[in-house]
């Protein structure tokens, strides 16, 4: 009796041992690219053009685009992501299609009209680039 009760359990944990661990689902990277704007009123156009035309410092630009957020969503499952001041996020997904939008968007217009759809592909990168009107004239 004690020979066919070891035989069992060891046949038990051979067997458990063999089990196969399900594979990671596959991954891609979403990059979105998100513009702000305008952050000023009318820029005299006989003022000399530089890449920060409204005058502010680096702290006022990380203080605007702070106030934003990526969200990605698919199902139950949300990802999210404050900007940097270059409006630029990055995010590993599983692959499959999914719903990006920004937020606050105060004045969504209707070429980004959200929110949008992106497809990532297993090891590849996809991009998207989002405008945010500002209503500011």
């Amino acid at each position: 009796m004690n020979t066919l009760f070891l035989n069992f359990c060891l046949l038990l944990l051979i067997g458990s041992c063999n089990k196969e661990k399900a594979p990671a689902p596959e991954t891609g990277t979403l990059e979105v690219k998100v513009s702000v704007g305008p952050l000023c009123g009318t820029i005299n156009p006989s003022l000399p053009q530089t890449n920060n035309p409204c005058g502010l410092s680096d702290e006022d630009v990380d203080e605007i685009y702070g106030q934003y957020k990526v969200i990605v969503e698919k199902g139950n499952s949300r990802y999210e992501k404050k900007m940097d001041r270059k409006g630029v996020v990055s995010f590993e997904l599983p692959a499959d299609v999914y719903s990006v939008k920004v937020a606050p968007n105060p004045y969504p217009t209707p070429e980004n009209k959200e929110p949008l759809a992106v497809t990532i592909m297993a090891t590849q990168k996809s991009k998207l680039k989002i405008d945010i009107q500002t209503g500011v004239r």
